[in-house]
């Protein structure tokens, strides 16, 4: 997509309430969820609330959010929030399915940081254990303990300042993805130009 294309199907972006009995997981959907896994979704959904909706084409067929699904129907849900993918066609629904999952998995995390965030947290959030078990979190003492890991913590200011810095001088106003680095523009910029190169 152009980056007004994409801009445009960002904005007609709206979550609408289906009727779960109305939804269909794809056909060709390659990924497995273990009903060990679908239980802690379903217990994260109960914790924290129905956050991701669910991604269907116009025929009520799940492109991304199988294990949402899944949860929902766990819990007994009879509406889950989705968001409309008919932008794409089937065979973009096909990859897009695939690439929702895959580029996942290249991600990689800081192992310190998410030591000190998941000890942190430990105490008071408990239902960070949903996905972080006592096993796990001794584990993780361990490695601080072992490498001394100590995390500073995020001056806020200083990153949001970094976030608006490019473009600046170009006379927008310039948007950056805390996950991952994205920079868009906004407001009244003449064709809303892309930083990316």
């Amino acid at each position: 997509m152009e980056a007004k294309q994409l801009l445009d199907q960002i904005q007609s972006m709206k979550i609408q309430l289906v009727n779960v009995s109305e939804l269909e997981p794809l056909e060709r959907n390659c990924r497995i969820h273990p009903q060990k896994q679908v239980r802690k979704i379903a217990d994260s959904i109960k914790a924290f609330g129905f956050n991701a909706p669910i991604l269907i084409n116009k025929k009520g067929t799940v492109v991304a959010g199988h294990g949402r699904l899944l949860a929902a129907m766990e819990l007994n849900l009879e509406i889950v929030p989705c968001v409309d993918a008919s932008h794409l066609d089937e065979e973009m629904i096909r990859a897009y399915a695939l690439l929702d999952n895959q580029l996942a998995l290249m991600s990689k995390w800081d192992k310190g940081m998410l030591a000190n965030e998941v000890i942190d947290l430990a105490d008071s959030c408990p239902d960070i254990k949903i996905g972080f078990d006592d096993k796990i979190i001794d584990k993780y003492k361990e490695y601080i303990e072992e490498n001394n890991e100590e995390i500073e913590a995020l001056d806020l200011d200083k990153e949001r300042k970094r976030h608006g810095e490019i473009g600046k001088s170009k006379g927008y106003i310039v948007h950056t993805c805390p996950s991952c680095g994205y920079q868009f523009s906004s407001g009244d910029a003449p064709g809303e130009k892309v930083v990316n190169e």
